[in-house]
């Protein structure tokens, strides 16, 4: 099959966030399997806001062709790329499958309301962007209220990677129960490296690489851990920064109640 993926952000543009590397260990997935892979990204220029002006790129990498359009205007990981209106359609008449990774960014709206006036299908992976958090959650909900909803309920499912984001789309947005699936996107090298198993670790390290907060969730990986029989396996190392002291302390004393062995790093 041809599969199409349209992402917010892509290596080497961008080298964190959970959007980028899902749609990377999916693409080299499928391309294990045999199908032929494109992914559309804007070009990001850092995170910071300026008027970039940049040129779209195409390259092969890993068996697959990553299109960069070119950025017009950057706030954050928010882009405008015109370019994209121009490229988008015929990617996606040629595609079997149309893949959409995060909410609320320039292209993957462009892809969803191409894919519903065209009626095409389409799946999405919402990335924890289902709830209306942080500081714009009013211009979040506008977005909502005349595109966002739309979005999730046209697409054919929805792709979530936890259980509390299954939760989230179906309250938030109102979507179909038998449209929303909780899945785990993982690379051939990873489910290689696995093979060899914490079993056979005296000592293996889980390092949580992203903003220490709340909606997060890591209570929920420390509390997991001590259900299972790893728990005297594993250490957990969180390393990012600490936007709620008050959290990290809660979640010390959850590992120290549970057992499980955390530090920051």
């Amino acid at each position: 099959m041809r599969v199409l993926q349209i992402v917010g952000g892509y290596a080497p543009s961008i080298q964190i966030g959970g959007a980028g590397v899902t749609a990377a260990e999916a693409s080299a997935l499928l391309v294990a399997h045999g199908h032929a892979v494109t992914v559309l990204t804007p070009k990001l220029h850092g995170t910071e806001y300026r008027r970039v002006l940049s040129r779209t790129e195409r390259r092969l990498g890993g068996g697959f062709t990553v299109i960069e359009c070119g950025t017009l205007i950057q706030w954050g990981f928010k882009t405008l790329n015109p370019a994209a209106v121009t490229i988008l359609p015929s990617l996606a008449r040629s595609a079997d499958v149309i893949i959409v990774h995060g909410l609320r960014l320039f292209m993957g709206t462009l892809g969803c309301l191409y894919c519903l006036l065209a009626g095409r299908p389409y799946v999405v992976f919402p990335h924890g962007m289902a709830a209306r958090r942080w500081h714009s959650r009013r211009s979040k909900w506008v977005y909502d209220f005349f595109i966002g909803d739309r979005i999730l309920r046209g697409a054919a499912a929805v792709f979530c990677l936890s259980q509390r984001e299954w939760e989230e789309t179906i309250a938030v947005h109102r979507v179909d129960a038998s449209r929303v699936k909780v899945t785990v996107v993982s690379s051939p090298k990873a489910a290689d490296a696995s093979l060899a198993g914490p079993a056979t670790w005296e000592r293996a390290t889980i390092a949580y690489l992203c903003r220490v907060m709340e909606v997060k969730g890591i209570e929920l990986m420390i509390e997991a851990l001590a259900d299972s029989d790893l728990s005297s396996k594993y250490e957990v190392v969180v390393a990012g920064p600490l936007e709620s002291r008050r959290y990290a302390a809660e979640l010390l004393r959850t590992a120290e109640r549970t057992g499980v062995k955390l530090r920051f790093a």
